[in-house]
């Protein structure tokens, strides 16, 4: 069980950070609390794009936690996406069969994401994972969470979210309608303007004709 818990922290967790504190990271314009009883995670420093790192409690003892930041090379667009084959990589890196998986929804800063929640076994070990995709400005980001145990953990991940801070690169709703109503009162302010000029010429030529 340790030596799988240990594998569990190698792929999924790299990073540093102060448990407990905001951790912030200069270079991709983000920042994350911590929740209360992690620690910093350090094993996994030298793996790539690995940002922020913690786990709470004991390797390998149920109820033990892994919480990761990692980079994703580029920035996410906003169509749904099927987590299964995720989740199936993730279970495969990691020696273990995928129980049960599903979309779970995650509100961060007015968006609505497309977050992951999946159960892995390898006998009577039994895993729990919840994940999601971020989309901070200049390279997206995904969160993930892992815990021993069959008691989900999105819950967890959701309330993790909350605290994470960046720029995004979409706009919100409320500013989505913002732009469309100032691009269409432009766009109607050019077709009024067009449609004035011509019905004035056209009634200077029926005046002219008269004349």
């Amino acid at each position: 069980m340790k030596s799988l818990a240990i594998i569990v922290c190698a792929v999924l967790c790299a990073g540093v950070a102060h448990a407990g504190e905001l951790a912030t990271d200069d270079e991709h314009g983000i920042s994350l609390r911590a929740p209360d009883g992690y620690t910093v995670f350090k094993e996994g420093l030298a793996l790539p794009r690995a940002i922020f790192a913690y786990a709470r409690g004991a390797p390998g003892e149920p109820g033990f936690e892994l919480l990761g930041v990692t980079g994703l090379g580029g920035t996410i667009g906003r169509e749904s996406f099927d987590p299964k084959p995720i989740v199936q990589q993730m279970a495969t890196a990691l020696g273990l069969t995928v129980d049960k998986s599903s979309r779970r929804g995650l509100a961060w800063k007015g968006f609505e994401l497309d977050g992951f929640v999946a159960t892995m076994r390898q006998g009577e070990l039994v895993a729990t994972l919840a994940g999601v995709q971020v989309p901070v400005r200049g390279e997206a980001v995904q969160i993930v969470m892992m815990r021993l145990g069959d008691k989900d953990i999105g819950d967890e991940l959701q309330a993790v979210l909350a605290t994470f801070e960046a720029e995004s690169n979409w706009l919100t709703t409320d500013e989505r309608i913002q732009k469309l109503v100032v691009g269409g009162l432009t766009f109607l302010t050019f077709v009024t303007v067009v449609v004035v000029l011509v019905i004035r010429r056209r009634r200077r030529a029926r005046q002219s004709r008269a004349a």
